[in-house]
């Protein structure tokens, strides 16, 4: 059986022990896990903390696609960037009928 979806090592140039965080539109953080992080195209900064002191350092790196590491350089809007505009996170989630919103494909 061949092997689909996420089958390469997904590159991370941060260290993903630290707080994530990204700053959607309302203005407010959110953190995020390293996988949203390193697809977010908008502001990004990594908190760590020292002898209980917070330290936020702003993260410029690369923006990649979600699910792979190819290296998103357009300039669009805030949000995450997706390969083809495809979400690959959406064919692993089941919507449930609680659920008030579904992902556009």
């Amino acid at each position: 059986m061949e092997k689909k979806g996420f089958t390469e090592k997904m590159r991370f140039d941060f260290d993903t022990t630290k707080s994530c965080e990204i700053k959607i539109k309302t203005g407010i953080w959110c953190r995020a896990t390293p996988n949203e992080f390193r697809s977010w195209k908008g502001e990004r900064r990594i908190v760590r903390w020292v002898k209980n002191e917070e330290i936020i350092e702003q993260y410029d790196g690369p923006v990649y696609y979600m699910g792979s590491n190819k290296i998103d350089k357009s300039e669009s809007k805030v949000g995450y960037a997706f390969l083809h505009e495809i979400d690959p996170r959406a064919q692993y989630s089941k919507q449930r009928e609680t659920e008030h919103f579904t992902i556009k494909k």
